[in-house]
């Protein structure tokens, strides 16, 4: 199920069972990777689409996050340092369109550039959010990780957000920096796993672009995609 990308700078690699990054490496230094958390559950970089955390679990009866996450996905370009790959969210009784969810990887020489489109293929329209779910690797601990030169400790440890720019700068403790450019996204959501006794997992820090992270967002008019329509996201990780 896992396939491999590899340019000059980037190393990357895929799993289509949930369309997850279990591994993004510049110059082989780890920049998003696959971790045990402390609760026990394997996890990597994936998609949430078409609803974020618990948004339209009661009434659309979607799964927390979306079901992309837990499906495979099906090969449509495969390239040295481009791929593309696909999923089908079928229509249920209470979310009444089917969706095709796809999502592109370029490997450029200066970053690396992920794209997920959501179109509604057929049926009623339906309100639709997009993240990713990007689990960046902290080997030196993320306290004192800076977000566009703010220190998003604190956010970290209450899931906490903050808007998102269309270009922003991360700087983790250990001196690392990248710029993460996004197109579509407004919030970005910020978490690592707590063990309910005040500690939480430091290997890694989940800074997630979310379409929307507003109040009642889903279900309201601006998040409707009606069919034929579709919306396309991207975050693309630079190196500074």
């Amino acid at each position: 199920m896992q396939r491999h990308l590899s340019s000059r700078n980037w190393d990357l690699v895929i799993n289509l069972q949930g369309g997850r990054i279990e591994e993004l490496s510049y110059r082989k230094e780890l920049v998003l990777g696959t971790f045990v958390r402390k609760d026990g559950k394997k996890r990597n970089t994936h998609v949430c689409a078409p609803n974020f955390n618990q948004e339209g679990m009661k009434e659309y009866g979607l799964p927390v996050h979306g079901s992309p996450r837990t499906i495979e996905w099906q090969v449509k370009v495969s390239d040295k340092t481009y791929f593309s790959m696909f999923c089908i969210v079928p229509a249920t009784d209470l979310y009444k369109a089917e969706l095709y969810v796809e999502q592109i990887f370029e490997l450029n020489p200066d970053s690396f550039k992920q794209t997920v489109v959501v179109e509604n293929t057929q049926g009623a329209k339906v309100p639709v959010n997009i993240g990713i779910h990007s689990y960046w690797s902290t080997p030196h601990g993320w306290e004192g990780t800076r977000l566009n030169g703010y220190d998003i400790t604190k956010l970290i440890q209450i899931n906490g957000q903050r808007k998102l720019r269309k270009s922003n700068t991360i700087q983790f403790p250990d001196g690392r920096r990248f710029r993460l450019q996004t197109k579509g996204y407004e919030d970005v959501k910020l978490w690592s796993a707590p063990d309910g006794k005040g500690e939480y997992d430091n290997m890694y820090v989940c800074i997630e672009p979310v379409l929307s992270l507003a109040h009642n967002f889903f279900g309201s008019k601006q998040s409707f995609l009606k069919e034929g329509k579709s919306i396309g996201v991207s975050q693309e990780i630079c190196v500074l």
